[in-house]
């Protein structure tokens, strides 16, 4: 069971294995700001939600979550 989920962890490298990184290209550059700017204050019921830019998973686009974007 752990060896499945090894493998299927790293089968998906863009599975937010980089915070920050909102499009999967492996890289935090622009655009992934700009993704992370569109779901700002948002929560799972606004039509702007973006559930992978909830990095702290508190269900909403925070300002933690920004904080852990710059960090990267």
């Amino acid at each position: 069971m752990i060896l499945f989920f090894f493998l299927f962890l790293f089968s998906f490298p863009s599975l937010a294995l980089i915070p920050g990184d909102f499009n999967g290209d492996g890289q935090v550059q622009f655009e992934d700001l700009m993704i992370f700017a569109l779901a700002y204050g948002s929560t799972p019921a606004d039509a702007n939600w973006n559930s992978v830019c909830d990095i702290a998973s508190a269900g909403g686009v925070q300002e933690p979550d920004g904080s852990l974007t710059l960090k990267t």
